[in-house]
């Protein structure tokens, strides 16, 4: 199972940053659920697929991981 994995460099303030990554998670229907023992975000799409997806902003930095559960 491969992540996608991004960096961007976005230097804004990290209520701007949170209010719109609540809501995207928000409005694309993810859950906060444990994976391996980290929180994450869910989802089930109407495929039944499982993704999964956790991001961080860190001294401007914004970090986002994404991935399906199997194949």
């Amino acid at each position: 199972m491969g992540r996608y994995i991004k960096d961007v460099q976005l230097d804004q303030p990290i209520d701007v940053v949170s209010m719109v990554m609540e809501d995207f998670i928000y409005h694309e229907r993810f859950y906060r659920t444990d994976w391996n023992g980290e929180m994450v975000f869910y989802m089930q799409d109407t495929h039944k697929q499982h993704r999964y997806m956790k991001w961080s902003y860190t001294r401007g930095m914004f970090h986002l991981e994404a991935w399906l559960k199997g194949p």
